[in-house]
């Protein structure tokens, strides 16, 4: 993947420097409490580079309110980066912040919506994608990821699909002990370990949005394998799923 940026926005939970085994002397915060100083000097020294070749701008290391975050600065900022590196990845949570939402995808190629297949995950997707297509972002330009998938209890893949109207592009495999491994140790699990199922996927992920070519969808490609044995199984069915459907529609209609 070569360098890359990574910035991270998340004001009240944000980890990544801890999970990089990073230890940044400047956040994000620190540059917007000091916009008007603000220059391509200052935002080198902010970063912190890992040895996979991802720079980060690491979150605030205290609670932050969201609206710490200023929009006109952040579209300056992303811009800059975005002649420093040729890939700048934004790690956002608060969709709520509608104007920064809005400035942030301008400047995207690709939007990932990242959701698990449980149902409160797969409304609150729903609501999302209502709330970017609000917000004028092309639904061309969102991409569902799937995390932890085939977990106990998901619901299928393709009915999600249905219900969204949005093909799902990548699933990421549920492997806790790869993760948790990468969380305490500090380590990427691409790095650690490289040959899981999660790495590979991860891997697929990441050429995608560096131009690799659309692969077929990964639920058709679980659909074709399951029906070639019959003893595979694609995921776990919920015991009452006509009922949790309906539930599911019915939240979705009335978001």
């Amino acid at each position: 993947w070569g360098r890359s940026a990574l910035v991270e926005l998340d004001m009240v939970s944000g980890n990544c420097a801890s999970m990089l085994s990073l230890k940044p002397r400047h956040t994000v915060l620190d540059l917007c409490r000091h916009a008007d100083k603000f220059d391509r000097k200052t935002l080198d020294k902010t970063l912190v580079a890992h040895e996979c070749g991802v720079n980060l701008l690491a979150g605030p290391l205290e609670l932050a309110r969201p609206d710490a975050l200023r929009p006109e600065f952040m579209e300056r900022l992303v811009r800059e980066l975005r002649t420093m590196f040729p890939r700048v990845v934004v790690d956002f949570q608060d969709l709520w912040n509608a104007e920064l939402l809005r400035k942030l995808a301008a400047l995207s190629a690709q939007v990932l919506l990242v959701t698990r297949l449980d149902f409160n995950s797969v409304c609150n997707t729903g609501r999302a994608l209502d709330h970017l297509d609000r917000l004028g972002v092309d639904r061309q330009r969102v991409k569902i990821v799937v995390n932890r998938y085939g977990a106990a209890g998901d619901v299928s893949a393709r009915k999600i699909e249905q219900t969204l109207a949005i093909k799902i592009e990548h699933l990421l495999p549920d492997d806790p002990q790869t993760v948790h491994r990468s969380i305490n140790s500090g380590v990427p699990y691409v790095m650690d370990a490289p040959a899981s199922a999660l790495s590979k996927a991860l891997n697929t992920l990441a050429a995608s949005l560096s131009g690799a070519p659309a692969q077929a969808s990964p639920v058709a490609q679980l659909e074709k394998a399951a029906s070639a044995d019959d003893a595979a199984r694609q995921h776990v069915r919920l015991p009452d799923f006509r009922s949790l459907w309906s539930r599911m529609t019915s939240a979705l209609a009335n978001s």
